[in-house]
């Protein structure tokens, strides 16, 4: 398997972005976070999920509870 541009498109492509460069440190300690925060926004989306979590199963609990009420209200009676 070889790396590099294999048609006309990725070649000219190459040939445009060779020499660019990314000096991206002063942004790098601009994104770059404490422990603390990282655990806490961890712990925040981890509670977000989980009330999805408890969210979605209610929701599908009360579907379920009004598709068996509605099945037993359609079934006639029998005698």
């Amino acid at each position: 398997m070889s790396i590099g541009a294999k048609d006309h498109i990725d070649k000219m492509l190459v040939k445009k972005y060779a020499k660019e460069r990314m000096n991206n440190a002063s942004e790098a300690e601009v994104l770059m976070r404490s422990p603390e925060t990282y655990w806490r926004y961890a712990k925040e989306m981890a509670e977000v999920q989980w009330a999805i979590v408890k969210a979605t199963s209610y929701l599908k609990k009360k579907k379920d509870e009004a598709t068996q009420q509605f099945l037993n209200s359609a079934r006639p009676a029998v005698s």
